[in-house]
């Protein structure tokens, strides 16, 4: 009786310590993968492997693999993400070879959706797999061309106006200290309200604004949105093991109002809008395209994808570029002074004007250099490949990395990386780096299609800014900026305040 006693109390432990083992050795398994094939790697930890101060939130992403970037000096190293072996790319020229020139060895993202999981951002061009995006690409494509754009930086100008309005309407004595984040918050969510639904944002407007919400929603931080933005853009076993959508019930259920009654309201009345919105009008109409159904869900998916990748992209870069321009008065007053020439000569700030500004052009590329919105490029390989100069044999699956603050902070290539210097992308100085050391929006068949827009309503808003106020550091203004470890995006840990002074009551 003891003895069985005994044995059904030790059962369960032994049983507990099985699975553990069992557990560990799944975790660990894949850790030589690197060792075997002789490259350099860093030494992975179970479960995590070189991500745990991602995962704990200690580091962001960016952050954690410019960390990697600067502790192994190769051309490449291997690191662990939880089990996976990625191999993170170091050298520009490789980099251009594995984008550009290779392409078709590297033509999926290594973020791929599961359907099966989230059958709407399986449709975001950022997560389809080649086939589907090529297809999904040359339909999109249309809108974003230039006479299609210019159309739309009519409307992005109603939206400065906005802003101003909104700005003027905090002054006092004709200054005011504003939160510069969520200023640009508010504009990149009207511009995108305007330019793809055909809709007011009202996000400068007192009381509720449905799209800021939303728009918070996606991107608010909290411990379920950290998991969901992580999992899909970097661990997809989590998202596997919790099946967690990218975007929750409440944004869906918003998108499909607004886009089934947008749609519905310009088929009725036959409207165009020269928006994005008039591609999946007729997308719809359309029905099959190429053996891809454009049912509700596809449309849905295809505004939701500029909803999420639209917001940051322009919000980050204006509110960096507003800020560092803040702390750098003589590059303010160069782009003023620029911008106030080309007013006098052009007779008014449009659309060609705003892209013949080269210092502009510089204050813009020199914040993304800084500030890029994505923390690294991802590319899965689709078809065996030797990497040029190596005996390393990348097999179908394999996963690269291309880390986007090391690039961009490497004092090869960009010396006194922490200092705002606009002057490095000019005619005489940009041929000093590697083209493919400098990739915000990726480069290759794969880059942003967004690229153009983003620009545009980025460039609009500081030309027009800066023409009727003088921005000024207060005390409220960090100097240095740190970042929250959570996230994909960059969110400051303190709020971002500058001075806003009417132009005419600026000393100079």
């Amino acid at each position: 009786m003891n003895s069985y006693i005994n044995l059904s109390s030790v059962l369960p432990l032994v049983a507990v310590l099985v699975l553990t083992f069992s557990l560990y050795k799944y975790l660990v398994e894949n850790f030589d993968y690197w060792e075997k094939r002789q490259i350099k790697f860093l030494k992975p930890v179970p479960f995590f492997g070189n991500f745990s101060k991602a995962f704990l939130q200690q580091k962001g992403i960016g952050f954690l693999l410019a960390e990697f970037y600067n502790q192994v000096q190769e051309r490449f190293f291997g690191i662990f993400v939880l089990s996976e072996p990625v191999l993170v790319i170091r050298d520009p020229e490789l980099i251009k070879q594995v984008l550009i020139k290779d392409f078709q060895h590297f033509a999926d993202r290594s973020n791929l959706e599961d359907e099966s999981i989230d059958n709407i951002s399986a449709d975001f061009l950022f997560f389809s797999k080649y086939k589907k995006w090529k297809i999904l690409r040359s339909k999109q494509s249309p809108i974003f061309s230039s006479g299609k754009l210019r159309c739309m930086f009519l409307k992005m100008e109603t939206v400065v106006k906005d802003m101003e309005f909104y700005i003027n309407s905090k002054m006092s004595t004709n200054l005011c200290n504003l939160d510069v984040k969520e200023l640009c918050n508010r504009y990149s969510t009207d511009v995108l309200a305007l330019c793809i639904f055909g809709m007011k944002g009202a996000s400068f407007e007192n009381g509720h604004s449905k799209f800021y919400d939303i728009e918070k929603r996606i991107f608010g931080f909290s411990l379920l949105n950290d998991f969901r933005l992580f999992g899909h853009t970097t661990a997809k076993s989590f998202i596997k093991l919790t099946r967690l959508k990218l975007l929750d019930s409440t944004v869906m259920k918003f998108l499909r109002q607004t886009i089934g009654s947008q749609i519905e309201k310009r088929e009725q009345n036959h409207l165009e809008n020269n928006d994005f919105l008039d591609i999946l009008v007729e997308l719809k109409r359309m029905g099959n395209v190429r053996g891809l159904m454009f049912d509700q869900d596809r449309v849905v998916a295809l505004s939701g994808q500029f909803i999420v990748a639209g917001y940051e992209t322009v919000s980050t870069t204006l509110c960096f570029a507003l800020y560092e321009l803040s702390l750098n008065q003589e590059a303010q007053q160069k782009l003023r002074d620029e911008l106030r020439d080309a007013v006098t000569e052009e007779n008014g700030l449009d659309y060609e004007t705003i892209h013949k500004l080269p210092y502009l052009d510089q204050v813009v590329k020199e914040t993304l250099r800084k500030y890029p919105v994505l923390p690294y490029l991802d590319r899965c390989c689709t078809k065996e490949y030797r990497i040029p100069g190596s005996d390393l044999v990348l097999q179908p699956g394999s996963i690269i990395y291309i880390p986007m603050f090391g690039l961009h902070y490497d004092k090869n290539y960009f010396p006194d990386p922490n200092k705002f210097i606009p002057e490095r992308f000019s005619e005489e100085n940009k041929s000093s780096f590697p083209a493919s050391a400098y990739v915000p929006f990726g480069i290759g068949p794969r880059v942003c299609i967004g690229e153009r827009f983003a620009l545009n309503a980025t460039k609009l808003a500081i030309a027009q800014l800066l023409l009727d106020y003088h921005l000024e550091k207060c005390n409220e203004t960090p100097i240095h900026v740190e970042f929250k470890a959570r996230g994909i995006t960059l969110m400051p840990t303190k709020k971002l305040i500058i001075n806003f002074t009417k132009i005419s009551q600026a000393a100079y």
